[in-house]
């Protein structure tokens, strides 16, 4: 009896709110109005029943993604009054003022989770801001200690460490003891605990999380910064002519956009700059077909969707050579971009000049470097079909083989030294600019 009893509680689930081994007793409270049967079940404190169950100010309504609150009166209590990290899933549901969905604060000390202000997020800890754009409908955030987290992954550096007295509310902040900035906002799950939790930890829950769209860490290869490239020499110089697609795994930070982070390009180091490029441009994907930007004969293609989202993903992009603007597809995901043409200007001149060199996560003027991190990268000298990209979009697993079109592969797995081999055969070698980019 003893044997089957210990073998029975060896498979038990762990609940959420207490993955990454989390203890219990480091659990405030843990809220999953997301699902749950009624009201009064939803206010039920998971991980201490009784106890610092939730209580409502102005009590929000319930549907199937949780607590719904209506951004004027509404917002529930918590009682947790000592609190080192948050976490809290939700979705923002509009405006652009102060709508807070989670914080308690007075003076100088307490925090806060704001989404979506002034098209931002604010996280706030002491007194200590840090706005973090662009602001996302649905997410994970976190304030743990000293960090800040989106998604699952740290995203800002707060004050030393999140120790707040202030009771946290739901759906409205406390100030003092009255409730401000209430939330137009879904809120699907909520955990507080009253010490500052790991960033593996903090990584766990917000996985563990029902419904959560925190995927699983990807190890990556390399970190990009202003004086950071991989580079491959003038090599891979493809006329406008030539079919190509390229596939990159990447995680662009939390941060606010601009003008243009690089996934790969081999434009020159001025203008007027000719070449082929695929990168981020604000906070989309873009493809660029370049003989001169200044004529303007180029082409430039983005996608819809805002990867700026702290996720890790795969990105394809495809040309077939036509030297138009309808040559060219981008994917994201697995998924078809739905696209804007901005310029489509080519007019048969040519992208091939002198100076032209091949390079990664920047341009050789360093000027759009990647703030974020890339795994892996493949270049092939076809045009990949929806079929072939949606086999190949698990960021975990490198593309599938295929030696007659593979011109690149770069697995970014080396860990040391200042080479990142091409897997491909064809010998396109990186150099690194430094052995301190590998992550």
């Amino acid at each position: 009896m003893l044997r089957r009893r210990r073998m029975e509680n060896r498979g038990a689930a762990v609940p959420w709110y207490l993955a990454g081994g989390i203890l219990p007793a480091s659990v405030n409270v843990a809220y999953l109005p997301q699902g749950a049967a009624n009201l009064a079940a939803s206010y039920i404190n998971l991980a201490n029943p009784g106890t610092h169950d939730a209580v409502p100010g102005v009590a929000p309504t319930l549907d199937a993604r949780g607590w719904v609150f209506n951004g004027i009166t509404q917002y529930l209590r918590t009682g947790s009054v000592i609190t080192h990290t948050a976490i809290i899933f939700y979705d923002y549901l509009g405006g652009n003022g102060a709508y807070i969905v989670l914080g308690g604060f007075a003076g100088t000390e307490g925090m806060y989770i704001w989404p979506n202000s002034s098209n931002r997020l604010e996280l706030r800890n002491k007194n200590v801001v840090v706005d973090l754009s662009p602001a996302e409908t649905k997410e994970v955030d976190a304030i743990a200690g000293a960090k800040g987290f989106r998604n699952g992954y740290p995203s800002a550096t707060l004050a030393d460490n999140a120790n707040t007295t202030q009771e946290i509310y739901i759906g409205a902040m406390n100030n003092g003891g009255s409730p401000v900035y209430n939330a137009n906002a879904a809120v699907r799950a909520v955990a507080l605990y009253n010490t500052v939790l790991t960033d593996a930890q903090v990584l766990a829950v917000c996985r563990a999380i029902p419904g959560s769209p925190v995927v699983a860490p990807v190890n990556f290869g390399l970190g990009g910064s202003s004086t950071n490239y991989a580079d491959l020499g003038n090599v891979l110089d493809y006329e406008y002519t030539q079919a190509w697609s390229c596939g990159v795994t990447f995680r662009r930070n939390f941060v606010a956009s601009k003008y243009a982070d690089i996934l790969f390009t081999n434009v020159t180091a001025n203008a007027p700059y000719p070449g082929y490029e695929f990168f981020i441009l604000g906070n989309v994907l873009c493809v660029r077909i370049i003989n001169s930007t200044s004529a303007p004969h180029y082409i430039e293609v983005v996608g819809s969707t805002n990867v700026l989202d702290g996720q890790i993903h795969r990105a394809w992009a495809t040309y077939d050579g036509s030297g138009t603007a309808a040559g060219v597809k981008i994917y994201l995901d697995g998924a078809l971009e739905t696209l804007v043409v901005n310029v489509n200007n080519l007019a048969g001149n040519s992208i091939v000049a002198a100076g032209q060199s091949w390079r990664i996560i920047n341009q050789q003027a360093a000027d759009w470097y990647l703030n974020g991190r890339i795994k892996d990268l493949v270049l092939d000298s076809v045009v990949r079909n929806a079929t072939y990209v949606g086999l190949n979009s698990n960021p975990s697993v490198a593309p599938n083989p295929d030696a007659g079109n593979r011109q690149l592969l770069l697995l970014f797995n080396e860990r040391t030294g200042t080479v990142a081999a091409d897997t491909s055969g064809n010998g396109y070698n990186a150099t690194l600019s430094s052995a301190s980019m590998w992550l």
